[in-house]
């Protein structure tokens, strides 16, 4: 699971990239790596670095307004004999501007209520550092093995008060096993573990004053508490999750088709303070996915489905001063909150002149559906949108060099967006987060917007190797609610 600080979270994802072969393979979002011995990836390496400046208030109230940040990435493949490999290293230092209702989290999620929030406006700095790499072992004609492996770690900081260093850490790893027969035919299968670490420590500059927080329980409701004097220590959350995924792949000499699903299960307890071991809370998720690509000389296709349920538990505790004992006692543990995600992305691409030709057009669309419930006393939160898009794709040659030039326009409209609060929050210090927070998430998902993008990307060849510059922007526009949300990227690739 790899780290991710999301940059263009309101505006269109970006262009096709025809160059990179790991990109556009139907294997490597799959996590089956045994599956590229049979179908392996042209042999690539590239270095990148980029930059990108977001700006704007159109966008999911804990992400602020603002995102800027500098990242490198080193990528490629090998084949030793028989065996495909495949490596990639990412280094990101980032800063967020003006984020909101958050003093624990690296990265907020609508599926994880247990945290600590506050009502002060702050900026956030992040460095990640992930790494990745899969091998596909050929066993004869008609088998393979493979492995898939990652580790990931960043660190984060609040700079206002209450002020968090937050550090977290995943480590993943992947055995995979396909089978191919009458040529044609491939199938696949794999299972995955992943260990996820969190570790928050609230501290303030200014030690005279303490600050006025909310301990998160979901969809509002929350106690108050406060960072100073040693109420609030540090804060862990610890995750295991475990995924199994099938897979099955058609091939002709005309056309590749691969569909795959994969179901992962994960539980995340939530602990307050290392020393006397609190525990806070605890999520159980189930995810379901399911994907189906397909390759063809002038027509490619994807679409991706996901599901995802997650049971927020409380716990009922006590601290047992017995001998032997000394510690917190979990007496009774209840589901008090769920929340239901549902994601689906489709893409389709048409080239009139095949994969080299001048010109590529495409359509695509997204859907997003929040379903988020507290108990009792009870409160929800719903939300849903559907985006689509129409882009075209121009490669211009200039000499030895060439231009490409991709544009994407889009329309988002709003479905659903409704906060209901039936409980009450004492601290007056505090009551933004039933009249702002979510209120804000609501409206956001509810919102009508207008997007647009542009790509650059100037290729410059070098003997084997080339160079490619790359410039892009985007601007998205709400209808309905006010701000709106633009942003650029630079980057240079060298590609050997």
């Amino acid at each position: 699971m790899a780290i991710l600080i999301l940059g263009f979270c309101t505006i269109s994802a970006g262009a096709w990239d025809d160059d990179n072969p790991w990109r556009n393979s139907l294997w490597s979002g799959t996590g089956n790596a045994s599956g590229l011995s049979f179908k392996p990836v042209n042999k690539y390496h590239r270095l990148k670095l980029g930059g990108v400046y977001e700006q704007g208030a159109f966008n999911l109230i804990q992400e602020g307004t603002g995102f800027k940040g500098v990242d490198f990435t080193a990528e490629g493949t090998a084949n030793i004999k028989k065996v495909f490999l495949w490596g990639r290293f990412d280094f990101s230092n980032t800063f967020r501007d003006g984020a909101n209702y958050n003093v624990m989290l690296f990265n907020p999620r609508p599926e994880m209520p247990f945290y600590v929030a506050d009502v002060n406006s702050s900026n956030w700095r992040y460095q990640t550092y992930n790494l990745a790499a899969k091998a596909a072992f050929p066993l004869g004609e008609a088998f393979a093995l493979g492995i898939d492996a990652g580790y990931d770690c960043g660190f984060g900081a609040k700079q206002v008060d209450p002020r968090t260093a937050t550090y977290i850490r995943n480590i993943h790893v992947g055995p995979s096993f396909t089978f191919k027969w009458k040529e044609k035919n491939i199938l696949g299968v794999n299972i995955a573990y992943t260990n996820n670490f969190e570790r928050s420590t609230p501290t303030l500059s200014n030690i005279n004053i303490q600050q006025t927080v909310a301990l998160m329980r979901g969809l509002g409701n929350c106690s108050a508490s406060t960072v100073g004097g040693g109420t609030i220590r540090a804060y862990l959350y610890k995750e295991h999750c475990v995924e199994g995924g099938l897979q099955y792949n058609y091939t002709t000499s005309d056309i590749d088709l691969l569909a795959g699903v994969k179901y992962i299960w994960e539980r995340c307890d939530v602990i307050h303070d290392p020393t006397k071991q609190e525990p806070m809370g605890r999520t159980i998720t189930s995810r379901i996915k399911a994907n189906f690509g397909l390759r063809a000389a002038k027509h490619w296709a994807d679409v991706n489905l996901a599901y995802n349920h997650t049971n927020g538990i409380e716990h009922v505790k006590i601290y047992d001063t017995s001998p032997g004992v000394n510690g917190y006692v979990i007496q009774a543990s209840n589901v008090m909150s769920t929340y239901d995600i549902i994601r689906a992305d489709a893409e389709y691409r048409f080239m009139p002149r095949g994969k080299e030709g001048p010109w590529a057009f495409g359509v695509n669309a997204k859907y997003y559906l929040e379903s988020d419930e507290y108990v009792a006393p009870q409160s929800t939160l719903n939300g849903s949108f559907v985006r689509g898009g129409l882009c075209a794709d121009r490669k211009i040659d200039i000499g030895k060099t060439m231009l490409e030039i991709y544009l994407e326009a889009g329309f988002r409209a709003g479905l659903a967006g409704e906060y209901i609060f039936t409980s009450t929050i004492t601290s007056p210090k505090l009551q933004a987060i039933k009249d702002d927070f979510y209120p804000s998430i609501a409206a956001y998902y509810k919102a009508h917007a207008a997007d647009v993008s542009l790509r650059l990307a100037y290729d410059i060849p070098i003997k084997k190797s080339s160079i490619r510059i790359i410039a892009s922007g985007a601007f998205a526009k709400p209808i309905n609610i006010s701000g709106n949300r633009f942003g650029v990227h630079l980057g240079v690739e060298y590609r050997f």
